[in-house]
C-alpha cells in the first residue's frame, strides 16, 4: 500500500469537541444521540469525554500539590524540644520516679 492510498483521519475542530461534549452533559442527553446528530461514532466522542476527564483530573492534582506547597511554605513551625529535656518542675523527683523528700 502506497502513501497516497492510505487514509487520513477527520480531525475535528475544537470549537465542535466543546460544542459536542457540552451538549452531552445536559440532562437526560445520550451520547449516543448527540454524536448521531453531528454524524459522528459514539466511541470517538466516548474518548473526548474520557480525554477531558484525565486532563481536568490532571490539572487539579497539579492545583491540589501547589497549593500543598504553599500552606507548607506558609507554615509556622512549632519549637522542637529536645527529646531528652523534661519540663521545668518546681519540685524534685527521683530518678525513679518517685518523688524526693526535701528538709525544710
Amino acid at each position: 500500500m502506497t502513501t497516497e492510498s492510505k487514509r487520513r483521519r477527520l480531525e475535528r475542530s475544537p470549537e465542535l469537541k466543546v460544542m459536542v461534549l457540552a451538549q452531552c452533559e445536559r440532562p437526560g442527553a445520550s451520547v449516543a444521540n448527540v454524536a448521531m446528530a453531528h454524524g459522528i461514532n459514539a466511541n470517538l466522542v466516548h474518548g473526548w469525554r474520557r480525554l477531558e476527564r484525565e486532563q481536568r483530573h490532571a490539572a487539579s492534582a497539579a492545583l491540589d500539590e501547589v497549593r500543598g506547597d504553599a500552606e507548607e511554605a506558609n507554615a509556622v513551625p512549632f519549637p522542637r524540644r529536645h527529646r531528652h529535656s523534661r519540663p521545668h518542675t518546681s519540685r524534685p523527683y527521683a530518678t525513679d520516679g518517685s518523688r524526693m523528700r526535701t528538709a525544710g
